[in-house]
């Protein structure tokens, strides 16, 4: 009887959810080096136009303060049903996660943060998984900091 109630309280323990996240690979200087910009623009002028981007790219936008200079938003997700012969049927889930900040620097700077987190998400008979990984990928960097670059100088040349 003890054996079976043993068993049952580990099934029990393993059903439940799990929520890893993957430490960067880069150090935290590189980190922030690859994720910052700085742009020759007005603060309002680089808000809007990281925005834009992002809107422009597919992401939802959950929030977006002026006043604080941040927004965050989300890619549309991608969900896909999976089956296992030991764990049955189950379902797979992933999306992008993006924070940013924006910042004024003197009158005519204006500093821009991004942060792409990519999500992962498990789940079948014994719980739920989630992987939060950060996102290293320098090309991915280097083009939305293009495309906000040149939404600020359509926006500047419009003004």
């Amino acid at each position: 009887m003890n054996k079976i109630i043993l068993i049952l309280a580990c099934v029990g323990l393993s059903a439940c959810s799990s929520h890893n996240v993957k430490q960067p690979t880069l150090s935290g200087l590189a980190l922030q080096q690859l994720q910052t910009r700085e742009y020759e623009t007005e603060y309002e002028t680089a808000f809007k136009s990281v925005m834009s981007v992002l809107q422009d790219a597919g992401y939802i936008l959950e929030n977006a303060d002026m006043s604080t200079g941040f927004i965050t938003g989300k890619s549309p997700s991608s969900s896909k049903t999976t089956y296992n012969l030991f764990t049955g049927l189950g379902k797979t889930n992933g999306t992008t996660k993006v924070s940013s900040t924006v910042e004024k620097i003197g009158e005519s700077f204006t500093k821009v943060r991004l942060n792409f987190v990519a999500i992962d998400e498990n789940s079948n008979l014994y719980g739920n998984a989630r992987t939060d990984t950060p996102v290293e990928d320098e090309k991915l960097y280097e083009n939305v900091f293009e495309k906000i670059s040149e939404t600020i100088f359509i926006k500047q040349a419009t003004q």
